[in-house]
C-alpha cells in the first residue's frame, strides 16, 4: 500500500461523488487548510449510512472524526453488503478497505487509489 489514509489528519469531506460509470469513486476532503480529491478505483463495494434523516441544508461539509485504512484480502464479513452470491473470498485479490466515520459513514471496498492534491 503506498498511501495509508489514516496518517493524512482527515477532518472533512467537502464533496464526493461517481466518475466513469460507477467504476471510479471520489471524495474531496479537507486536511486543515489543504484539500486532496481521492479517486477510489474498480470500485467493489460502497456503503453511505447517514447518522439520522435530519438533513440540515446548512451543512456544507461532513466532519470526519476517524478513518481507516487497510490493504488486504476481504473476508465474508468485509463484504456482507455485496450484491452479489459470494461463499468464499479465496479468488478476491489484495484490496483497499476503507471507510471514513463522521456525520456518515462511508465505507468502500476498491482495487487501488490515488491521491491529487489541489
Amino acid at each position: 500500500m503506498k498511501t495509508d489514509l489514516t496518517k493524512l489528519s482527515i477532518s472533512y469531506l467537502d464533496s464526493f461523488g461517481f466518475k466513469a460509470n460507477g467504476s471510479i469513486f471520489w471524495v474531496k476532503a479537507g486536511l486543515g487548510l489543504n484539500i486532496i480529491n481521492i479517486f477510489f478505483k474498480n470500485i467493489l463495494n460502497i456503503n453511505i449510512s447517514r447518522d439520522s434523516l435530519d438533513l440540515d441544508p446548512d451543512d456544507n461539509c461532513l466532519n470526519i472524526v476517524d478513518v481507516t485504512h487497510q490493504f488486504r484480502q476481504p473476508n465474508l464479513y468485509d463484504i456482507k453488503n455485496y450484491q452479489y452470491t459470494i461463499e468464499t473470498t479465496n479468488d478476491f485479490p489484495k484490496l483497499h478497505l476503507v471507510t471514513f466515520y463522521g456525520g456518515a459513514t462511508i465505507a468502500i471496498i476498491c482495487g487501488e487509489l490515488e491521491i491529487e492534491e489541489i
